[in-house]
């Protein structure tokens, strides 16, 4: 409704894009085609493995998430955790914990890719009935030499062999370790690998995103009963009621989100090579923001220290509106605060 009103009044500044899962939402169409990669979780009650990677659904994460994999717990599914922390996902659902030095994900992913494919564990059926760019036999014709899964594995694209004693020096995870996680999750069927949001909120972290969805697919864990096509998650079937007709923005400029605290700074310095879209410049700095059902203003920002920089200057944005449940830390940055109703609280209900 907020942006119906803003529409109708002028429109206003669009942004793009997450603050908690643009990376993988961004990176997952470029495996399947599309960002929603998950299925329903009741269907994990069949799955016999769980890798949880950086993922931690008894802290976070939506409730629901937690009931079944408790519920799979009890049933006798195996877990297996790689998270750079003891969490207490760790301590109440993990039979293993693998720790990690933080952002070498990849790392450990590209040397569980190397033992699936070099011990022939990998699921050639599947391959070569749903995927292209496995090896260099199934690359499209035109694709310049060793642009394929195996030729960066191998070492044919840039002369390094991803072996476990390569990524062992990188993640710190004895190679042996990657070894059996490899053969576990490539001999269990089915199995999910479950990628959490935290691995792709850092600088590449759309790498991980795209690392997780390609060993799921080598091993055929896509599109079954009990298995998980990792990546983004969410589920591609959803529906959701019609709401009220959105008036068209008469403002066709958008910008990441990441970018709104340098647009409220100098939005001269917001150009096409930093995800402006739509403009080749903006035509003034953000003046006045609105915070609805978040607390992504002091709370989940690529720097923090700028963001509070600017939301102290009262000369950057002369207004800013929050709506929230609680009084949260961006809340407390408001000029107006609208208090919200939980859904418990509201005429519908009851």
């Amino acid at each position: 409704m907020a942006r119906r009103l803003l529409n109708l009044t002028g429109g206003y500044l669009e942004s793009y894009h997450s603050v908690s899962m643009g990376n993988t939402a961004a990176a997952t169409p470029y495996t399947y085609g599309i960002a929603a990669s998950g299925s329903s979780l009741d269907t994990l009650l069949e799955t016999k493995l769980v890798i949880l990677w950086g993922h931690n659904p008894t802290e976070t994460i939506f409730g629901h998430t937690n009931y079944f994999l408790q519920k799979m717990k009890q049933n006798g599914t195996r877990f297996i955790v790689v998270d750079p922390r003891y969490s207490d996902t760790v301590s109440s659902l993990a039979d293993q914990w693998i720790p990690l030095l933080p952002t070498t994900d990849n790392a450990l992913m590209d040397a569980m890719m190397y033992v699936i494919i070099s011990e022939n564990l990998h699921d050639r059926a599947f391959i070569a009935r749903y995927a292209i760019g496995f090896d260099e036999d199934s690359m499209p014709e035109g694709v310049p030499a060793n642009e394929s899964l195996v030729a960066y594995l191998t070492g044919a694209k840039d002369g390094v062999v991803k072996s476990p004693e390569w990524a062992e020096k990188i993640t710190h995870v004895p190679a042996q370790t990657i070894r059996q996680l490899a053969r576990d999750y490539a001999n269990t069927k089915p199995a999910a690998l479950i990628q959490g949001w935290g691995p792709q909120r850092h600088n590449c972290g759309e790498r991980t995103a795209r690392g997780s969805t390609l060993l799921a697919t080598i091993t055929g864990n896509v599109g079954i009963k009990g298995g998980w096509a990792a990546g983004y998650g969410g589920c591609a079937n959803r529906k959701f009621a019609a709401g009220p007709e959105m008036p068209d923005n008469p403002v066709k400029a958008k910008i990441s989100v990441m970018n709104w605290v340098q647009a409220a700074d100098d939005a001269s310095k917001v150009t096409p090579d930093m995800g402006l879209k739509d403009a080749d410049k903006l035509d003034s700095n953000i003046r006045i923001l609105f915070s609805l059902a978040g607390n992504y203003l002091a709370n989940q920002n690529p720097d923090l220290h700028q963001a509070v920089r600017v939301l102290e200057d009262e000369s950057k944005i002369q207004f800013i509106v929050a709506s929230d449940l609680f009084m949260t830390p961006s809340a407390k940055y408001a000029d107006l605060l609208l208090p919200e109703t939980s859904f418990m609280e509201r005429w519908k209900h009851r």
